[in-house]
């Protein structure tokens, strides 16, 4: 499957047009690494929580799915994006075992804002956090209130970055 992965993503960068410098070298072997991480935490998330038997059908799964957007293979922003949404969504699902929950919740949110800042759209991911805190612990009002935190951490780091070295808001 990685090898699958890793020809469809030569493919992309191919079509993509010529490489004219080292820094675009660089930003494609890290392309290329962010883009087979998923594959591996996805495998990881699906056989710690015993979502599906043991096989390779979901990375075979993701695989296919990735081919039909070969856009996004090319483009950094989306597949950092897609490596944050996928831990917060384990955070999410670490929720099952009830210990430590707000930290969870935060941890997710926190993701889900860093992959915000990489791709806007993402944020619509923090659905599956409430989702989550309505499944595992409803009743505690804290919890519905820590994601909107999380996402304003984010907020605050990333316009504190840009005040620092960018001298704008």
């Amino acid at each position: 499957v990685a090898l699958y992965m890793l020809i469809l993503f030569c493919i992309a960068q191919y079509k993509k047009g010529i490489i004219e410098d080292c820094r675009d070298i660089i930003l494609i072997i890290l392309s290329g690494v962010l883009y087979i991480l998923p594959m591996l935490l996805l495998n990881y998330v699906v056989q710690r929580n015993d979502l599906t038997e043991k096989g390779t059908y979901t990375i075979l799964l993701y695989a296919f799915l990735t081919a039909l957007l070969p856009g996004a293979l090319v483009n950094i922003h989306i597949l950092i994006a897609s490596t944050f949404v996928l831990l917060g969504l384990f955070n999410i699902l670490r929720l099952r075992d009830e210990k430590h929950i707000k930290a969870k919740v935060f941890n997710a949110s926190l993701c889900i804002g860093v992959a915000t800042i990489a791709y806007f759209w993402s944020l619509s991911f923090i659905i599956f956090v409430y989702l989550g805190v309505l499944y595992f612990e409803p009743k505690n009002y804290r919890n519905w209130i820590i994601p909107v935190l999380g996402v304003l951490t984010v907020y605050l780091f990333a316009n504190c970055f840009t005040l620092f070295f960018h001298d704008s808001f």
